[in-house]
């Protein structure tokens, strides 16, 4: 079954993959941006989206350096499906405690 939402913590905010019509766009959520920044929306489907997510390979030279080296999984199953406490309360999740 597929999602029509997926997202992944980053050092550099959430990563979330969003199905708008008939296209999947890739944003950026972070503090200083709380309604995100869309890095991409002409993906076909959200495997692709991930697997040049993966690569920091997003043909936007400024996109590509901010997330190079940063660990982005291209599978799937290692994001999740559903908006996270940090994405509803739009905070950054590296600077919360956790109990």
């Amino acid at each position: 079954m597929t999602s029509d939402y997926y997202e992944r913590n980053t050092i550099k905010g959430i990563l979330a993959l969003l199905l708008v019509g008939g296209s999947w766009e890739l944003r950026l959520y972070t503090e200083s941006n709380p309604s995100g920044i869309v890095i991409r929306s002409d993906y076909p489907d959200p495997d692709q989206a991930a697997f040049y997510a993966s690569r920091a390979d997003f043909g936007i030279q400024e996109f590509d350096e901010l997330f190079r080296g940063v660990y982005i999984p291209s599978d799937l199953k290692q994001w999740r499906t559903s908006r996270s406490i940090y994405r509803r309360k739009i905070v950054n999740p590296y600077e919360v405690n956790h109990p």
